[in-house]
């Protein structure tokens, strides 16, 4: 792998924690939010149909929830009779019905009831508020004038409701459907409301709304710990997504359908320039749900002076994009990140280079740190993201100097003509790897991560948080040809670059590398053709039409690629593609299994892999994908000849041991955010179930927490049914770990793995990243049972793999990791008397406190390279803080990683000593 195992677990999250972000603000009712609460909901007859009791249950146990937003009532058509469907059928669809009630038991008119997606409660770790954004349709079907509902569950299993209603705080509803589901009752608790005035609003500011979120106090504690509290990343990236009401002439507001138990943050803001993203003007102040005649006080905002000049000899500039706003924390792996969220300045001109900035908001930062962008044609860009200034007032941050940059001039042309296009878009980037940019152009093999997520087909994609997202990753390097079909691009990086060329009704196109140097200007051509098609026609193991495939397409340009479904005849059309060699891969996606919302590990997989077509321009070719044929694979596993209850079964692709390590560790850390292939876990009697598994060659690997070590077999699957028995026999190593003076070691970790080069470092490297994560979130991270060693140094793992070489490692405070080889077993004995020597190590402890961007600390052995010199280090901190322990006595370099961190922030050098902790201090 040539990422780390660490960083690989993060990249995955961020992907599930971006798309659960996009796709739960994804919502034709922006910026408003509607806070979740606990209301009594129970099962009962319809009233006036007859129908049954559904045996479902009610949530009431007074869950901390993200507020989502009920759409305003006038908004809502009632409901007449049956719900039309939005989604396609796949044969299994049952129905829940039932009634939405007040306190007294009065229909609710207009209250919508959405389905939530499965429950992730699975995951070892927490998610801050990430179940509440799992609703698959928030904003949900709206109740007649009774209060009827008629939704659409997904399957059969257990299912959870949310009803809401702009009056009343919201509810959860949970049950278990083998059949449609008649006769709920949801009732909604009455709603508190919080009123006042917006006092000291100046008169050129025409349009107030006052917003709301429900007080974080009550989940403080959760959020300092959880992977990522996605609250807090609303509040960072959009903070003006919450429960929203307009301020009248007078200066009055009241929130209405509040959560009585709960607090709120209140304040009020100016929504003149931003409808969706309004500027923060007054402070927010807590208030609990029912607080009359409260008052918010309008402040002016901090205004900023800046003069932008040149830097050879400090002539003013007056033509700039500028981009200005606060740096704000996002809680994540139990740290504040901070995350500079700029918006741009309406204006480009600055008459004498003069910034006046006077539409930010009011910060709430003890310390409010200002972040800036400015840019200019030739220039290179000012970027600060760490500039204190004080709370109100005036700040002069004095003369910002821009230097000379490289000049890149584009000419697009067409292909086949040579004369100029008009209108392109051209994109200049950096090019950090060249084996690396263009996957299918090879390089190294590296765990695959995707991020799938579907969605109703009624729902807008022109969401402002989206796009505000979007934005912080822009590209900004970006120019649109004129008719002489040119364009000039400041490159703001020196090195290899390459643009790229975009034009609807054209095959994007890009030039080869180059490299950005000095001050000049350097002239690049690109010639864009109409491009080739093709088309796919997928089937399935029979050569029958495949509906509803995703195909996935590479191109030959960098980043060219896309998915797409196809159509009931199994057909899809790829069209204006780059001339060149494209991959088709078809993507196999159990629909009935697959959430809205997944990260899917498609393994180590060779970036080759595909069918490989060439594109020539102005022709189309047919290719046919085909899916495998399937099976079912079932039996049991049993221990001793005793079922083995809980055993965890996965099938892989035979030999690829990486990518089986890989799988398990980040499996064990992410539980159902993650697609693991073909996988079941054994019932009381051992039995397992396997099923739409591709018809194949496999290793069928078996996890317990009774099994030191997983056990894998080669197995072949073919259509239909298979029958796999597997029978496990308890194969025992025992000995112990000693120091360098012989002396037992007690309370060493045990470890034990296949004795494999590559795939020992890989495990060493996995086994890190779950000691640092288990660390972090309290050792809830899954995986087998951890052997100790008794008092005396002995040791005992039971179910190691036999007829393989083995390695067994220790891990001790203040001791180098050690391991000893084990040559194969014969299944079901025992070998005794293996002894692990350790040496004796020291460790660092780290501090960062005071240090902004500084997420982890990475160790480098800076002392004599001998044959087998020490393998990097790292740790994540937290609390500004980290501990590294079982560090070979010498020198290493200790380094602050992070985003944004000062240049003063230099590298350290140390002197680790035998049984002894040094200390570095990075704090500001």
């Amino acid at each position: 792998m040539k990422s780390n195992a660490l960083l690989l677990v993060v990249v995955l999250v961020l992907a599930g924690a971006a798309a659960l972000f996009w796709y739960g603000n994804r919502d034709d009712r922006t910026g408003i939010d509607y806070p979740l609460s606990d209301a009594t909901a129970h099962p009962a007859d319809g009233p006036e149909r007859g129908e049954p009791a559904s045996t479902a249950t009610a949530d009431d146990a007074g869950l901390d929830r993200t507020e989502v937003a009920p759409p305003p009532t006038e908004a809502l058509p009632a409901a007449q009779g049956e719900t039309p469907d939005s989604k396609p059928k796949t044969g299994r669809e049952l129905r829940a019905r039932g009634r939405v009630v007040d306190a007294r038991g009065n229909g609710l008119a207009n209250a919508r009831v959405a389905v939530a997606d499965r429950q992730i409660e699975a995951l070892p770790f927490a998610v801050g508020g990430i179940d509440d954004l799992m609703a698959i349709d928030r904003a949900g079907e709206p109740t007649d004038a009774e209060g009827y509902f008629d939704v659409e569950l997904e399957e059969p299993g257990k299912f959870r409701l949310i009803a809401s209603h702009a009056e009343h705080p919201s509810s959860n509803y949970r049950g278990e459907a083998t059949a449609d589901i008649e006769g709920i009752v949801i009732e909604l608790r009455d709603g508190a409301t919080i009123s006042g005035r917006v006092l000291g609003k100046p008169d050129s500011v025409t349009s107030v709304v006052v917003l709301a979120k429900k007080s974080q106090r009550g989940i403080a504690n959760a959020a300092a710990t959880s992977l990522i509290d996605l609250g807090s990343m609303v509040d960072a990236i959009a903070p003006g997504v919450g429960l929203r009401t307009d301020v009248d002439e007078a200066g009055a507001f009241e929130l209405r359908g509040l959560d009585p138990r709960e607090h709120y943050s209140v304040w009020a803001a100016n929504a003149d320039d931003s409808v969706s993203l309004p500027v923060k003007s007054t402070l927010a102040v807590e208030f609990a749900a029912g607080t009359q005649g409260i008052e918010l006080h309008w402040r002016e905002p901090l205004r900023v002076r800046l003069q932008v000049t040149t830097a050879e000899n400090a002539t003013p500039i007056e033509h700039l994009d500028v981009r200005a706003g606060f740096v704000k924390e996002m809680k994540m792996l139990g740290m504040a990140i901070p995350m500079p969220i700029t918006r741009p300045l309406p204006q480009h001109e600055f008459p004498g280079g003069v910034l006046k900035i006077d539409g930010l908001e009011i910060p709430e930062d003890e310390r409010p740190v200002l972040a800036i962008e400015i840019r200019a044609a030739g220039r290179e860009p000012w970027i600060r993201h760490d500039l204190e200034v004080p709370r109100s007032g005036h700040a002069d941050l004095g003369t910002a100097q821009l230097a000379r940059a490289p000049i890149v001039i584009a000419t697009v042309l067409d292909g086949r003509t040579g004369s100029p296009i008009d209108g392109a878009t051209v994109a200049l980037h950096e090019v950090e790897d060249e084996a690396d940019e263009d996957s299918n152009q090879g390089g190294n093999r590296s765990i695959s991560l995707s991020t799938s997520m579907s969605t109703p087909e009624d729902r807008s994609v022109d969401d402002p948080t989206t796009a505000l997202v979007e934005d912080l990753n822009a590209n900004r390097m970006t120019g649109t040809t004129d008719e002489s079909g040119q364009c000039r691009l400041t490159a703001e990086f020196r090195g290899p670059a390459r643009v790229r060329v975009e034009l609807d009704g054209w095959a994007p196109a890009a030039s080869e590398q180059f490299e950005t140097t000095g001050i000049g200007e350097t002239p690049i051509e690109v010639r864009l053709f109409r491009g080739g098609t093709v088309r796919v026609t997928t089937v399935d193991g029979h050569g029958k039409p495949a509906p509803n495939a995703i195909v996935k397409r590479a191109g030959p340009i960098p980043e060219d690629s896309d998915d797409e479904r196809s159509d009931e005849h199994g057909r899809i059309t790829f069209e204006g593609l780059a001339v060149g060699e494209h991959t088709f891969k078809l993507i196999d996606v159990d629909a009935d299994s697959s959430g809205p919302i997944k990260v899917a590990l498609t393994g180590i997989m060779d970036p080759n892999a595909g069918e490989k077509v060439q594109v020539a321009d102005g022709a189309t070719t047919d290719l046919q994908l085909a899916f495998p044929l399937y099976g079912k694979v079932t039996g049991h596993v049993t221990l001793d000849g005793q079922p083995l209850d809980q055993a965890k079964v996965q099938l892989f692709t035979p030999g690829d041991n990486e990518e089986e390590a890989a799988a398990q560790f980040i499996g064990s850390m992410l539980g159902g955010l993650v697609e693991l292939g073909a996988q079941d876990e054994s019932d009381v009697d051992g039995y397992f179930e396997l099923n739409r598994v591709a018809a194949g060659p496999y290793r069928l690997v078996v996890q317990h927490k009774l099994l030191a070590m997983p056990s894998a077999q080669e197995f072949e699957v073919i259509e239909g049914d298979n029958r796999a028995e597997i029978a496990l026999v308890s194969t025992t190593l025992r000995g112990r770990v000693v120091d360098s003076s012989g002396n037992p070691v007690p309370r060493a970790t045990i470890g034990v793995m296949a004795n494999e080069g590559r795939l020992s470092d890989l495990t060493d490297q996995l086994g890190d990243a779950q000691e640092m994560l288990g660390a972090l979130f309290g050792g809830k991270t899954g995986g087998p049972a951890s052997v100790r060693t008794a008092a005396d140094g002995t040791f005992e793992l039971r179910g190691v793999r036999p007829d393989t070489p083995l390695l067994v490692s220790a891990k001790a405070r203040l001791h180098v990791q050690g391991s000893a080889p084990v040559a194969p077993l014969t299944a079901g004995s025992t070998r005794e008397n293996i002894e692990v020597v350790l040496q004796p190590a020291g460790r660092v402890r780290v501090s960062a406190v005071g240090v902004r961007g500084a997420l982890s600390v990475e160790l480098e052995w800076a002392g004599p390279q001998g044959p087998n010199p020490p393998r990097e280090r790292e740790g994540l901190l937290k609390r500004s803080r980290a501990t590294i322990d079982g560090l070979l006595p010498g020198t290493w370099r200790v380094t602050l990683s992070g985003m944004g961190i000062a240049d003063d922030i230099q590298p350290r050098t140390i002197e680790i000593q035998a049984g002894k902790t040094a200390r570095v201090d990075f704090g500001r």
